[in-house]
C-alpha cells in the first residue's frame, strides 16, 4: 500500500519562549505514519456525520459544556499543516477539565484525543500514540479512524494480535473497511495461512482496493501458488 513518506522529527523544540515538555522524549530512529495521507480531514469527517445524527437525536441540544470550536479548528489546521507541537500546545490546554464535565461533548472529546495521538505519533513518541488512540476510543468506541490505525501501529510495533483484535473489532463495525481487510490479509499471508489471507484480500478487492485487487488477480506469487 502506498504511504506518504515518513518524517522524523527532533525530540524538542523551544515553542513560545518555554520547551514543549508534554509527553516523553522522542526516541531515535522511530518512526510513525498514520494510514492515511489527511487523516484529521478523515476523521472530521466521520465526526461531521456522527453530529449530524446525533442533532436529530437531540443528543447535542442539552449540552452544558462545549469546546470553543474557533480554537479545536485551529489546532485542527495546525496539526493538518505539520506543526504538531503547537497544535498539541492548544489541545493540552483545553482538555483541562474534568473528563465527566467534557464527555457532554464527547465525540469532539474523541476527535481531539485522537488528534493528539495523531501528533504525538509524528513527533515520535509511543507511549502517548497508544495513550490518546485508546482515550479517544474510550470516549467514541466505534470510531473508526483511531482504531484502523491503532492497528497499524500495533503491526509496526510487531504486537500483531494485538492488530488483529483491534482491526476484528473494526470490521465488526464496518465489515467493508478495505484497507482494515487488506491488512488482516497481509497478517494471514505472512503467517502462511494462505486461504484466510485469499479470503480477506477477495473481500478488499471487490470493495475496490487496488493492493487487494493485485493479490486476487494472480500477480502476486503467494497467492497464484496457493
Amino acid at each position: 500500500m502506498k504511504r506518504t513518506k515518513l518524517y522524523l522529527l527532533v525530540a524538542s523544540v523551544v515553542f513560545c519562549g518555554c520547551v514543549f515538555c508534554y509527553g516523553e522524549d522522542v526516541p531515535e530512529g522511530y518512526y510513525f505514519e498514520p494510514g492515511t495521507v489527511n487523516s484529521t480531514m478523515t476523521i472530521s469527517q466521520e465526526l461531521a456525520m456522527k453530529r449530524k445524527n446525533g442533532t436529530s437525536e437531540g443528543e447535542y441540544d442539552d449540552k452544558s459544556f462545549h469546546f470553543p470550536e474557533r480554537e479545536i479548528k485551529r489546532g485542527y489546521k495546525l496539526a493538518e499543516t505539520g506543526k504538531y507541537k503547537e497544535a498539541l500546545v492548544i489541545f493540552h490546554k483545553n482538555i483541562q477539565h474534568d473528563e465527566e464535565l467534557m464527555k457532554q461533548d464527547k465525540y469532539t472529546l474523541g476527535d481531539i484525543y485522537y488528534i493528539m495521538g495523531y501528533c504525538y505519533g509524528k513527533l515520535g513518541n509511543k507511549a502517548n500514540l497508544e495513550k490518546y488512540f485508546k482515550k479517544s476510543l474510550e470516549v467514541w468506541p466505534e470510531c473508526q479512524t483511531p482504531l484502523y490505525e491503532l492497528g497499524l501501529f500495533y503491526k509496526q510495533e510487531g504486537r500483531i494480535d494485538d492488530a488483529i483484535e483491534i482491526w476484528e473489532r473494526l470490521l465488526k463495525i464496518n465489515g467493508a473497511h478495505d484497507l482494515a481487510l487488506y491488512e488482516m490479509g497481509l497478517i494471514y499471508e505472512q503467517r502462511g495461512l494462505l486461504s484466510q489471507a485469499q479470503d480477506y484480500f477477495k473481500t478488499a478487492a471487490q470493495l475496490g482496493n487496488p493492493d487487494a485487487e493485485k493479490k486476487v488477480d494472480g500477480s502476486d506469487w503467494k497467492i497464484r501458488s496457493n
